[in-house]
């Protein structure tokens, strides 16, 4: 009995161990890992890979993927086990190795679609551009609200823009708008005291950022936004030679409107797809917004594809 019992355990950890080698690609020397989780699954058409934006998160992928159809894999490559600290989440190229990791354990060759938000974008390409020098074939690359690294946008553009941006808003909308724009700019400058960020970083208005674990969330997400604005401008994007898809929110930020490609114009050795989508940078992954993206998705996402 006793022996059965020991073979069952042993054979229920080598399960966990391959589960976990599956699920989990850790770069070495570093607590972080990515974990690739399927979101949608079904169909033969090349599967879509989701890279998570700064919030670190998935479930802006998952309403997305219920207006993608049922006819092809969606899976979301999610940082685990970071901390401000950890190099790899200073270093772009390195966060996007550990993704193809983790990417290679659900399919091994390509060919590939990727999509990021956000910083997350940055990430995917990189990850393109690592999978295209492995000469793997990248269908499409899909850059979701975020600016290229050629912008040139003048202090005039930007009041311009600002005021195309709220020109449409109801008094109250506007309010809400210069003060989260504010909020987020106070919080993500590292020219405030980390201090004073801290509290911007707490979610609400009320005593939530005097309590201790208020403080530390706070604390937390103050230390992983330097980490990300560090691993930003330390990467120097290179051109890309493969399809590349642009979709950018209407009264998303001024920089990303500030020329007809969004500033990948001299990244994309192709012509890059553009597409406005209603919503800012923050909520065209909610109703009603989420249902326009993801019509647009789909039909650019179709018009690339290989069926398997």
């Amino acid at each position: 009995m006793t022996s059965d019992f020991s073979s069952t355990q042993d054979k229920r950890q080598q399960l966990k161990d391959l589960l976990y080698q599956r699920a989990y690609s850790r770069q070495p020397g570093s607590s972080a890992a990515s974990s690739a989780i399927e979101i949608s699954g079904g169909g033969n058409k090349t599967p879509l890979f989701c890279v998570h934006g700064g919030g670190a998160g998935l479930n802006s992928y998952k309403r997305l993927a219920s207006y993608l159809g049922g006819d092809r894999r969606i899976f979301g490559l999610q940082t685990v086990g970071a901390t401000a600290d950890d190099p790899v989440i200073r270093n772009i190229s390195a966060l996007a190795t550990m993704h193809l990791t983790a990417l290679r354990a659900c399919r091994i060759q390509g060919p590939y679609m990727l999509c990021g938000h956000s910083m997350g974008a940055i990430v995917a390409l990189e990850m393109a551009q690592q999978l295209t020098r492995d000469r793997q074939q990248v269908e499409l690359l899909v850059i979701i609200d975020q600016p290229g690294p050629d912008i040139d946008l003048s202090f005039k553009d930007w009041l311009y823009w600002q005021w195309a941006a709220i020109s449409h808003l109801t008094w109250r909308q506007r309010n809400q708008y210069l003060i989260n724009s504010l909020r987020y700019r106070l919080a993500s400058s590292q020219r405030v005291p980390a201090f004073a960020r801290r509290l911007f970083f707490s979610k609400s208005t009320n005593q939530e950022h005097l309590t201790g674990r208020g403080r530390s969330a706070a604390e937390y997400r103050r230390r992983m936004t330097d980490a990300s604005i560090e691993a930003l401008k330390n990467y120097r994007a290179e051109p890309y030679p493969a399809p590349m898809a642009l979709f950018r929110a209407e009264s998303s930020a001024p920089r990303l409107h500030a020329d007809s490609m969004g500033g990948w114009g001299r990244i994309s050795r192709q012509q890059i797809q553009v597409f406005e989508i209603p919503g800012h940078h923050m909520n065209i992954f909610q109703p009603p917004h989420v249902s326009v993206f993801g019509e647009k998705l789909k039909s650019c996402l179709d018009r690339c594809t290989n069926v398997a």
